[in-house]
């Protein structure tokens, strides 16, 4: 199973940024994603994203972006 990063591309470009080019993108966000993992203990990878409340998953997205 393929660790998924918090913030898809798409979630990236609806948000109004463009500093990273495409070709480096996913690799970014799995990498901001591992980073938030670290900082919260693994919480948010042990819970499941989803059973967060959407405005948690809001934030977090916004944060790996």
């Amino acid at each position: 199973m393929a660790y998924e990063p918090y913030a898809s591309a798409s979630d990236y470009k609806v948000l109004g940024y463009n500093a990273i080019p495409d070709s480096e993108l996913e690799k970014r966000l799995r990498e901001a994603s591992r980073h938030i993992d670290s900082l919260t203990f693994n919480r948010i990878i042990g819970r499941g994203l989803e059973n967060l409340s959407i405005f948690q998953q809001d934030i977090i997205t916004e944060s790996v972006c």
